[in-house]
This record gives C-alpha cells, sequence and structure tokens, in this order.
C-alpha cells in the first residue's frame, strides 16, 4: 500500500509492504555424501554390518563393504517460512529554489524458520544402525535433519540536501543513521552418529552507525555535467549456527590423513562463529552529456570501491554446510561509458560498456574451500573484466492502425574466475556474448511477437559446481558428479500473442 500527499512545496509518501512465503523443496544428494563424505562417512566407526564381515575376514575394511551398496541413493524434504514488513516514509521538497531536500524513516522486520531432512533408503538395512532422531529412533532412514531460524530488525532515519551555488555549481550532503539486531537459531542432527550432533544454538549481534554522502557537481555548459561523489555502503552481519569444533576434531581434520576424519559433524572454528559486517567506501567521478535538443545522450564514469571484512560463502570443515565467511579487504576499480541515440524518430540506440578490475586488497587466511589462503591482489571470483551491450529498435506504423516494433540486443560478459584467484581448484569461465532478436506487430489490443533468444545458438558456460578436482572415483568406487557446469539456453524461436483488457 501507498500513499501519497502533496501540499505545498512537498510531497510525502509513505509505503507499506508486508508478505508471507512458504516453499517445500526437494534435491538430490547422492553425489554429495558418496564423495564428500562415503558411505561409511556416515556411519559410527564400526556398525553390525562391518563386524558381521570381519567376523568372515578380518581385513575388510568399511570401504571394502559399502562399495557393494549399488543402490545406495539420497534425496531431501525441505520445508521454508518467511515473514516480511516494510514501510518507508520520506518527504520531499518540491518548490522552487536553490535548495532541494529528501528526510525519511525506514523499518524492516523479517522472520524465517525452515527445516531439512535428507533421507537415504536403505541405509538402515544395509548397516545395522538404526537412526536416533530427536531423542528416539527414527522410522524413516533420516541421514541428516537440521532446523534454522533467523529474526532481522532493521530501523533508519535517512535524509540528503542539496543545494545550488550559482556559476553551474551544485553541492549535495547527505546521511542514513542506522541500527539493526538480528537473531539466529540452529540445530543440526545425524541420526545414524548422533554423537557429533549440534544442539539448538541461538546467536544475536547487533550494530548501528551513521553512513555519509557528498557530492559536487558542475555545469560546465549547458548541456555538459561534470561531478564527483564520495559515499558509503553497508552490509549488516550475523552468526554462523553451529557448535564449536572439538580439539579432538580439529586434531583429525588437520592431520595427514584424511581417512581418519571423522563423520559428518556439524561443527566450525571458533573463528567462523561471527559474521562481521562487511562495508564500502564509494568514490565516482564522472561527466554526463546531451546534444541535439536531448536526442544523444552520453556519459563516463570513473569508479573505486575499497571493501572492508568482505562477506563470501563458505562451508563447514566437516559436513560441507553453507556458512558465511568474513575475508579481509577488496577493492573494486574501473569505468563506465552509456550512450543513447535518436538517429531518426524511428530508429534508436542505446548501449553499455565496462571495465573492473576487482582484486583482494588483503590477504585472507583460510578463506577458501578446505581452508585454502587467498591473498592481495588475487582477482574476485564471479566478476567480469569487460561487460557490454546494445540495444536497437525500430517503431513504425504499418498502415493507420498496425504497429511495428523490430529490436535487436546485444550483450558481451568477460572471462571469470569460479574462485578466487584461481585458487582452490578455481577455473577461468571464458568470454560469451549473446544476440536475441524480436517482431512485434501491434493492433488495437491485440499484440504478436516473433522472436529468437540466443540467435546464432552461442554454447557457454555460465558458471559451475564444484571443481574439475571432485572429477573421478570415490572411496566407494562409484563415479562422482557433483562436478558440473551450467549453460547458456541454446536458441530458441517462438511467438507470443498478448490481449490487453
Amino acid at each position: 500500500m501507498e500513499l501519497g500527499w502533496s501540499p505545498s512545496g512537498v510531497e510525502l509518501t509513505t509505503a507499506i509492504g508486508y508478505s508471507r512465503y512458504r516453499a517445500a523443496g526437494q534435491r538430490d544428494q547422492t553425489d554429495l555424501l558418496i564423495q564428500a563424505f562415503g558411505i561409511a562417512g556416515l556411519l559410527p566407526g564400526a556398525f553390525p554390518a562391518l563386524e558381521r564381515a570381519r567376523a568372515m575376514d578380518p581385513d575388510v575394511t568399511a570401504a571394502d563393504l559399502t562399495a557393494r551398496f549399488r543402490s545406495f541413493s539420497a534425496y531431501t524434504r525441505e520445508d521454508a517460512r518467511e515473514r516480511r514488513f516494510n514501510w518507508e516514509t520520506r518527504l520531499v521538497s518540491t518548490g522552487a529554489g536553490p535548495w532541494r531536500w529528501i528526510g525519511g524513516v525506514f523499518l524492516n522486520d523479517y522472520d524465517s524458520r525452515g527445516t531439512s531432512f535428507e533421507f537415504a533408503p536403505g541405509l538402515t538395512e544395509f548397516s545395522g544402525v538404526t537412526p536416533v532422531l530427536g531423542g528416539l529412533p527414527a522410522t524413516e532412514p533420516v541421514e541428516y535433519y537440521s532446523l534454522g531460524s533467523q529474526s532481522v530488525e532493521e530501523r533508519a532515519l535517512f535524509g540528503e540536501i542539496s543545494r545550488e551555488l550559482g556559476a553551474g555549481w551544485r553541492v549535495t550532503v547527505g546521511g542514513r543513521l542506522f541500527g539493526y539486531r538480528i537473531g539466529t537459531g540452529s540445530l543440526t542432527e545425524f541420526p545414524y552418529t548422533p554423537a557429533y550432533n549440534s544442539p539448538f544454538t541461538e546467536f544475536e549481534s547487533d550494530d548501528r552507525g551513521a553512513l555519509f554522502k557528498a557530492s559536487v557537481s558542475y555545469r560546465i555548459d549547458p548541456v555538459t555535467t561534470a561531478y564527483f561523489t564520495r559515499s558509503e555502503g553497508y552490509r549488516i552481519g550475523g552468526g554462523n549456527n553451529f557448535r564449536i569444533c572439538t580439539d579432538e576434531e580439529i586434531a583429525l581434520l588437520t592431520d595427514r590423513d584424511p581417512g581418519n576424519d571423522p563423520p559428518q559433524s556439524g561443527c566450525i572454528y571458533e573463528d567462523q562463529a561471527l559474521v562481521r559486517p562487511d562495508a564500502t567506501t564509494n568514490h565516482e567521478l564522472g561527466v554526463r552529456r546531451s546534444w541535439r535538443d536531448g536526442r544523444f545522450h552520453a556519459s563516463g564514469t570513473l569508479f573505486s570501491v575499497d571493501w572492508k571484512d568482505i562477506q563470501v560463502a563458505g562451508l563447514t570443515p566437516f559436513s560441507a554446510q553453507p556458512i558465511t565467511l568474513n575475508g579481509a579487504g577488496a577493492r573494486s576499480r574501473g569505468v563506465e561509458f552509456t550512450g543513447a541515440a535518436d538517429i531518426t524518430s524511428a530508429l534508436r540506440l542505446r548501449g553499455s560498456w565496462s571495465y573492473t578490475a576487482a582484486k583482494l586488497s588483503q590477504d585472507s587466511p583460510g578463506l577458501l574451500e578446505g581452508g585454502a589462503d587467498a591473498f592481495d591482489g588475487d582477482r574476485l571470483s564471479g566478476a567480469p573484466r569487460q561487460q557490454g551491450s546494445l540495444l536497437a529498435s525500430y517503431n513504425t506504423l504499418v498502415g493507420r492502425r498496425t504497429g511495428l516494433e523490430l529490436l535487436y540486443g546485444y550483450t558481451y560478459v568477460g572471462d571469470v574466475f569460479t574462485r578466487i584467484g584461481l585458487r582452490a581448484g578455481g577455473e577461468t569461465l571464458p568470454a560469451y556474448d549473446l544476440h536475441n532478436v524480436s517482431a512485434a506487430i501491434s493492433r488495437d489490443d491485440w499484440t504478436l511477437t516473433f522472436y529468437a533468444d540466443n540467435l546464432l545458438d552461442e554454447y557457454a558456460v555460465t558458471g559451475v559446481r564444484q571443481t574439475p578436482g571432485h572429477i573421478g572415483v570415490t572411496r566407494d568406487g562409484f563415479r562422482a558428479r557433483r562436478y558440473f557446469s551450467n549453460v547458456l539456453a541454446p536458441r530458441r524461436v517462438g511467438a507470443r500473442i498478448r490481449y490487453t483488457f
């Protein structure tokens, strides 16, 4: 709901939003379990089936036995619920004069709760172990269970004021006072190895502070403006809700024999419990120009972003559960150009190009998977150095009542790293470009559109799961399939019909 009121010289706007969300999901976990842990890693060190096998052959190993479990599979059952309430009120000046200002208040309340069960059909019968869930024997082969909750409360006051100084100069200053509280809770159980359970753990953190912005612009001539802006950004922190690993678990994990690592264990290192907020300091220097009565526009921008305590996705040391980790610092430097041209009343062009160098600015020990270190100067993952786009549109009338619109879109994405600095098994995904075309015919309330997405049928990898090092045979003798690539959708040609009531 949005309410507006516009008395003389000001405009008051209040926006209120409320939403509820629920999702049920299912994922195949077979490859994760057989490669990350091995089937024996889901079971106690000694279990009835292994003891019976060793009674006949003392030299048999758990891997020898589990390699015979050829029908092993695993899947999840997940449930998630969210509730969100947002409220923002802002007052904006609309009157004439050299002063312009805006002020407002912002509120955000968010709650979520989710559960995940992992099932391994046949594991109980194969191993002879009865899983224990919530302190009671489980009637289903539940191999893993987790419960997580989160609540976030954010409050902020913000404002900005600008002043025309004459001779083409304008100065703007602004700020935001903020505060937040975040509470998280987590429980993890391993029904076949309950000794490694993590009881329900709650974590609360809060912070408050101020962000500032300042900008100065100069109108060089009636169609050209240069500007400089300095601003600050901020993202809230939180906690990773897992118990701290014991000295015994850490010793087993860090020795040179991966074969004696404990089974799945929902624990983290002590320095991973707190997720610190990350913050940026941003600088931007640019020029904007228009000419030919506004038919042509162009802008160029130099930008610099200094990032402190960057938050990146990580995994728990043992059970490969997702957590958030903090790196040290990063920096992003680059340039961006945009342009628009109305060649004729029917033909229009829009385009952009950017170059970005995004790197770590400090060493970040243990930041990557498996505890691998990242270092000052390492290029950030997922950040192409070059990107560009072009959109050409042609609109005209065919006869007196029929409209024709032709569109051509081009996108270029440069190469990206899958891991910071290509460390911990990272690889480079090559650059690619994409062409899309469409033709739309409109008459009265009807529109018929013919389109071709990925016109040249470009094959390109847009992302990967895991690293090539996961290709091979697991300790149980199964072929691993955890590594795979996401690719562009192939050429797609079709037609759409739309009727407007």
